[in-house]
C-alpha cells in the first residue's frame, strides 16, 4: 500500500513539474535594454526605480542578471479596465 501511495505521489509531482517546465519554456524573458525599448524609456530610469522600490513590474533575478517575464510586461501594458 505504501509503495502504491509513493508511486501516485511521485507521478503527480512529476506531472506538476513537467507542466510547470513546459509553461516556463514557452515564456520569454526580457532584459532591461529590451524592456526599455518596449516602454520607450531609458534603461537608467528602470534601474533607478528598481533601486528605490517604485518599479511596478517584479523582475526575476538570475544571479546578477535581472529579467522580466513577457507575460508580466503584457499584463502591465494592458489598459487598467482590462486587467483582472
Amino acid at each position: 500500500m505504501l509503495a502504491m501511495s509513493l508511486t501516485v505521489a511521485t507521478t503527480r509531482y512529476t506531472d506538476a513539474v513537467l507542466f510547470w517546465t513546459e509553461r516556463q519554456m514557452e515564456e520569454r524573458l526580457i532584459d532591461i535594454n529590451d524592456l526599455a525599448e518596449i516602454l520607450k524609456i531609458p534603461p537608467k530610469t528602470i534601474r533607478n526605480k528598481l533601486s528605490n522600490g517604485t518599479w511596478p513590474i517584479d523582475p526575476l533575478r538570475i544571479g546578477k542578471a535581472v529579467r522580466w517575464r513577457s507575460s508580466d510586461i503584457e499584463a502591465f501594458l494592458q489598459p487598467a479596465d482590462d486587467r483582472q
